[in-house]
């Protein structure tokens, strides 16, 4: 191409319908375009403006462009000037907004809790733009068992309680997974692990051993919630209830006591007692003068007898073999299995907490309860055979006697 001042000559060629080059201009901050006479020719002007840079546009409108450009990568503008306009292009660059150059995306701290050691594995996944070394701060005296990056396992090892990671630009996930050797007591707690970055969708959960008696959690606010204690408040003041009717010779503390060995059992059954002791004390109160009532209702506590001493059967094999039904609740929780659910956390993880006994202290109060039980059920008992007896065991239906009349015969009359 041949340039002559600020312009160049361009030529076509026979046979030729067009021709083209390519050009470059020196940086500045303003661009300035002038559509020749029309008596030259008429142009069309097509702008791509990559994003790293910002364009103001002024003195001709933009045509909706039809062009081919890159529309994922480039902002297509197009002109269509009329002879002698003028288009003026002011280009700026933004100023880079400061943000992280890592970013934590989720987080699993899974802990399987044994009566001498605990063993947690600490799972997340990393979004890094530059890549680099970073800490992950552990618990003290923690033994490192394995750390993977992407499935890989990395030969670090902890230095003043931090592993040092190697992260490369990208999506990648970790896994650690260390141990602490330290007897199971009174109350169980997840470890202490800053991350060095915010981080996003902590789940923690934790592993007890099926031989501890669960009684409270707390930790983030979703998570496991213990419903036995609510239900056994509102069971007292049932209990106080039922004591103050005088209805039958249980005492407050016999009512409670009652209803916390039913507690962790079934409330159902619980309910099926109390109606059975209800039912004798309104049969001791009750006289039934006519026979197919009182019969039906000798029936029917014989039967609720039954069905009642059944209850009491299976709640002291129950409590003294099973394990107690704490109603734990929350974020598909049990009373071995807890999970907890923190959308956020600055840097520190959230710790949970759990409070358990062992399993053998439950049984042991279970058997007291057996006892008390097998004590109170005596008289029970005998205070329901004394109502049942009440105006006898059973009656008889009273056959009513058909008295014939004779039949009055004409006399033989002379």
């Amino acid at each position: 191409m041949k340039i002559e001042g600020n312009n160049v000559l361009a030529t076509i060629d026979d046979n030729f319908t067009e021709t083209g080059w390519n050009s470059a201009f020196d940086k500045a901050d303003s661009l300035t375009l002038t559509a020749p006479p029309i008596g030259e020719r008429a142009e069309v002007w097509l702008v791509a403006v990559s994003p790293t840079w910002h364009a103001e546009f002024s003195g001709v409108p933009e045509t909706i462009s039809s062009s081919d450009y890159d529309k994922s990568k480039y902002r297509n503008f197009e002109f269509h000037p009329l002879p002698g306009e003028t288009l003026t292009i002011k280009v700026t660059r933004p100023a880079a907004v400061q943000g992280d150059t890592r970013a934590i995306d989720s987080v699993v701290l899974d802990s399987q809790v044994g009566q001498h050691a605990a063993t947690h594995t600490l799972k997340f996944n990393v979004r890094a733009s530059q890549g680099g070394e970073h800490a992950i701060e552990l618990p003290k005296n923690v033994d490192v068992i394995s750390v993977l990056s992407d499935g890989q396992v990395l030969n670090v090892r902890p230095v003043d309680g931090k592993v040092s990671l190697p992260i490369a630009p990208g999506q990648h996930a970790f896994a650690i997974t260390f141990r602490e050797n330290a007897d199971l007591g009174a109350r169980t707690r997840t470890p202490a692990v800053s991350l060095g970055l915010p981080a996003a969708n902590i789940t923690l959960t934790s592993s007890l051993p099926e031989d501890r008696w669960l009684l409270a959690t707390w930790g983030p606010r979703v998570g496991p919630a213990v419903l036995y204690w609510g239900e056994l408040l509102v069971m007292i003041l049932v209990a106080y209830a039922l004591s103050r009717t005088r209805r039958t010779k249980l005492t407050f503390v016999n009512w409670l006591l009652l209803g916390i060995g039913f507690s962790t059992f079934s409330w159902t059954a619980l309910i099926v007692v109390v109606v059975w002791l209800f039912a004798f004390d309104w049969r001791g109160r009750t006289t039934l003068a006519s026979e197919t009532p009182f019969n039906l209702a000798q029936i029917g506590l014989a039967v609720l007898t039954v069905i009642a001493l059944l209850c009491l059967i299976s709640a002291i094999p129950q409590g003294l073999l099973g394990q107690p039904d704490m109603h734990v609740t929350g974020y598909g929780s049990s009373a071995h299995a807890l999970q907890w659910f923190d959308d956020r956390s600055a840097d520190e993880l959230p710790q949970a907490t759990a409070v358990t006994l062992p399993l053998w202290v439950y049984k042991l109060l279970m058997l007291l309860w057996a006892l008390w039980l097998a004590n109170a059920l005596i008289g029970w008992l005998r205070n329901a055979f004394a109502s049942w007896t009440t105006d006898g065991y059973w009656r008889a239906r009273k056959k009513v006697a058909s008295v014939e009349t004779p039949v009055a015969t004409p006399s033989d009359t002379p």
